[in-house]
């Protein structure tokens, strides 16, 4: 599975097109360009960025009011600048890229840039792929130049990309949707206003509780089921959901009180 939609919505919030479900804001050292980015996404797929989001998470002075299109209100992002040795619009460019569709997409002439980047940001297939990429395009002449001797062909690691996205399946940091079973919206019934939505945003300051993915239910342990948590710019890669999600849609601004009757209406 590849995220090139939601590295569009990047694109757009750059160019001040909408937000989409843009959770972050990130800078680089000499240049004026922002980058956008989903948290739940870099932080799957890089263990440096997934440290530094949440160290900047704590700094509250990280914060910053984000202007949306001029039919949506702005919206508060965590900001950070990340100073690298080898951060560049360029690099930076290139880095989402591989991030959100496991591309290697750079100009020839910054291969070099983008895997001191990689190296920085602990990206070591990223790192491979460029000296790959280096080396099928300019021979062991260039191979030797850049002070690694070998002339052996690099050995790329395997893809991560599955793996690392599984990480975001039922992860509460983030989530900003509730799946719950018919029996939990039964009970949620009567302590819950009729007017509220039925998806609802976390609150940041009490997310669910971690939990590990459950078993595959039984016909009759759907009932018993636990609730879910997920993530709307994920989720909306299948399309009943991004419409079910969408504020534009009747069906997804329903009352609570009348959910089980959707989800009746669904399964007859």
């Amino acid at each position: 599975i590849q995220y090139r939609y939601l590295l569009d919505q990047c694109h757009d919030a750059a160019a001040e097109l909408g937000l989409g479900t843009c959770d972050v804001v990130i800078r680089v050292p000499g240049s004026k360009k922002p980058f956008f980015g989903h948290r739940i996404i870099l932080e799957s797929r890089c263990r440096f960025l997934q440290g530094y989001l949440r160290a900047a998470e704590q700094d509250h002075g990280c914060v910053e009011e984000v202007l949306d299109t001029d039919d949506e209100p702005s919206r508060r992002m965590l900001s950070v600048v990340l100073e690298t040795e080898h951060a560049s619009a360029t690099t930076m460019a290139a880095l989402l890229v591989y991030i959100y569709t496991e591309k290697l997409e750079v100009p020839p002439h910054k291969l070099k840039a983008l895997m001191g980047f990689a190296s920085d940001v602990f990206m070591p297939r990223l790192e491979a792929l460029c000296a790959a990429s280096i080396q099928l395009d300019h021979g062991a002449a260039s191979w030797s130049g850049l002070g690694m001797g070998a002339k052996e062909p690099v050995a790329v690691p395997p893809a991560r990309f599955d793996l690392d996205m599984r990480q975001a399946v039922n992860e509460p940091r983030h989530a900003d949707v509730r799946f719950v079973s018919r029996q939990q919206g039964h009970q949620q019934e009567h302590h819950t206003p009729p007017d509220t939505a039925v998806s609802t945003a976390l609150p940041a300051a009490t997310p669910p509780s971690p939990s590990s993915l459950p078993s595959p239910p039984s016909p009759n342990s759907v009932m018993s089921a636990p609730s879910l948590v997920g993530h709307k710019c994920v989720l909306a890669k299948i399309p009943f959901f991004k419409a079910l999600l969408s504020e534009t849609w009747r069906e997804g601004q329903r009352p609570r009180s009348e959910e089980r009757r959707v989800g009746k209406e669904c399964r007859s």
